[in-house]
């Protein structure tokens, strides 16, 4: 790990302050680190950086605000080193020095490196012998000397100045007074002035690196300018910018250039449209902005580039080579003359060489799609037959035709007692009338039906009449439903959380019973009870119709003597003296948990 040091000149007296080094190609922030001044008032600021790559990068100075107040330029190495920034124009050339970095290293040198018990500890040095002697003070000088020096009081004020320098100029200050020299000379007031006029640092001119050619239509890009004034704040130019562009095989581009727009405060954008007819070429874009009276130009680089519309994976290599891997190896198509590619009519399949003659004789689209539908048709009509074996259309009539042992296709027997041998037309024949051959005559054939009389008509209106009471009766059974699958009691019995239900009678087919035995259900009288295996009757219970079904209540101090767990309920009507049950299942008893 490397730190790198940077010492940037900037205004005086900013607290708070940030120093950014920023990419000189796309302005990209690369780092940020504190920025302290090194003494107060020396306009020098220093901030650390670790590991940053080594390169030339464009400094940035932000003031406590993020206000940007200054810019310059720095070249770091991979080194643990101090590195100067200094401002240099959009050529490349660096600014000249003064004397000021000389006068400070000379201070420093006069200065001791250290404090001894927080102040200087100076020293004279060899002096000659008998430098001082008699004849070189006069007799007045002690007196003089007396009369000269400071007095307590003037000491004390003295002492205390003395005490505050002291404490001002500390060990780590004076080591940046050792630092203001290194990597090169500060700079000058005349190399500050001259770096404040730089384009570079009054102007900035960007775009993107590349600007693709679409495949149709056009695309358009942004040219961007910031201006800023001599502390780098940002300021609108004394009149909109000029920009021209220029292309290397297309000259000039003016016609593709937008006209010129100033969202904010030294900011100015134009529009540049790419077109899918442009040329594949680079283009360098030339501003100038007059900023308090002085110009300043920029130039910058791009390029229109036409790139691909997809990109060539190594699946389509694959799938290329799959598909060349499946290509006859002779040089020519099979079936044509290896001279001409001429098609052999033998080869292909064709009696003559006229194909039209040969499509002419098959069947239409309209024409296939109608025997489709037929077909599809005469399948349903059959049925799903398996198809193999005896299942098939003519193993079913041979099934019901004979009564040969084996001929029961498997999809008539599945699911019935069919049997050829017995159920067949063939046994059927030999069997009637005694097993001679013969037919059944009127009373055998109601004897074999169960007919007390021959009058069919009469026997198929009883049977239709004891179907309306089959009906009538199933519409009778009734489903109860809506008794709770728990039953809930507090756990001081005093009340139940479940002690009334209303439970909904329907016949078979989902309807509501609306009278049972010929009693409407609002008139019947209805009962209900609860209990366990041991005890039956261990809840008493009420019930009575609630207009939409029978509403069944029970005491909740009923539930206290009941062990918790499965409870039976039944419930049912009395029609006269007759006591009919309606339904009933199983719930269960629980207790409640939460207090």
């Amino acid at each position: 790990m490397v730190t790198q040091t940077v010492l940037q000149p900037a205004i005086a007296g900013i607290t708070g302050g940030r120093l950014a080094i920023n990419d000189l190609i796309t302005d990209a922030e690369i780092a940020n680190s504190a920025a302290n001044e090194i003494l107060a008032g020396g306009a020098v600021y220093s901030a650390a950086y670790i590991d940053a790559p080594a390169a030339t990068y464009r400094t940035k100075m932000y003031d406590g605000s993020g206000n940007i107040v200054w810019t310059a330029y720095v070249t770091l190495t991979l080194t643990t080193a101090t590195f100067q920034a200094s401002e240099v124009s959009s050529s490349g050339g660096g600014g000249g020095g003064d004397a000021t970095l000389a006068n400070q290293t000379a201070i420093l040198a006069r200065l001791p490196a250290a404090l001894v018990s927080g102040r200087m500890d100076s020293s004279t040095g060899a002096m000659a012998t008998d430098v001082i002697n008699s004849n070189a003070v006069a007799g007045t000088a002690v007196t003089e000397l007396q009369a000269g020096l400071a007095t307590s009081a003037a000491l004390a004020t003295a002492q205390a100045d003395l005490t505050t320098l002291v404490g001002r100029i500390t060990a780590a200050r004076a080591g940046y007074w050792d630092n203001l020299n290194v990597g090169g000379v500060v700079a000058s007031q005349a190399d500050i002035n001259a770096l404040n006029q730089s384009a570079s640092r009054r102007i900035i001119f960007t775009t993107v690196g590349q600007y693709e050619r679409p495949e149709s239509g056009s695309t358009v890009y942004t040219v961007e300018a910031r201006t800023y004034d001599g502390d780098g704040a940002a300021v609108n130019a004394d009149s909109n910018p000029t920009m021209t562009g220029t292309g290397v095989v297309t000259g000039s581009l003016a016609g593709n250039i937008g006209a010129i727009t100033n969202p904010a405060t030294g900011v100015y954008r134009w529009t540049y449209t790419v077109a899918t007819a442009h040329n594949v070429e680079p283009i360098r874009f030339d501003v100038s902005a007059t900023i308090a009276a002085v110009a300043f130009p920029m130039s910058l680089h791009t390029q229109v580039v036409d790139e691909v519309s997809k990109t060539w994976t190594t699946t389509d290599a694959n799938n290329l080579t799959a598909i060349f891997n499946k290509l006859p190896s002779r040089g020519f198509i099979t079936g044509a003359t290896a001279a001409t590619g001429a098609l052999v009519t033998a080869d292909v399949g064709l009696a003559t060489a006229n194909l039209d003659t040969q499509i002419a004789t098959l069947a239409t689209g309209a024409a296939l799609t109608t025997v489709g539908g037929n077909v599809t048709t005469l399948i349903n009509r059959l049925g799903a037959w398996a198809g193999t074996g005896i299942n098939t259309v003519l193993g079913a009539f041979r099934a019901i035709a004979a009564k040969a042992a084996a001929l029961t296709p498997t999809d008539i027997s599945t699911g019935t007692t069919f049997n050829n041998t017995t159920h067949s037309l063939e046994n059927i024949k030999d069997t009637a009338g005694g097993g001679g051959g013969g037919g059944l005559d009127a009373a055998g054939t109601r004897a074999a039906l169960g007919m007390a009389a021959p009058n069919l008509d009469s026997q198929l209106a009883g049977l239709a009449a004891l179907w309306a009471s089959s009906i009538a009766a199933m519409k009778v059974a009734t489903a109860v439903s809506g008794f709770p699958n728990v039953i809930v009691r507090n756990a001081d019995y005093s009340t139940a959380l479940d002690s009334s239900i209303l439970l909904t009678l329907t016949d078979l087919t989902g309807a509501p019973i609306t009278q049972i035995g010929g009693v409407a259900v609002a008139s019947l009288t209805w009962l209900a009870g609860m209990g366990t295996d041991n005890d039956p009757h261990a809840i008493p219970c009420t019930a009575a119709w609630g207009g939409t079904g029978v509403r069944v209540t029970w005491p909740a101090a009923a539930t206290a003597a009941i062990a918790l767990g499965p409870v039976s309920w039944q419930v049912g009507c009395q029609i006269g003296a007759e006591r009919r049950f309606i339904g009933g299942g199983i719930t269960r008893l629980v207790e409640r948990q939460y207090l």
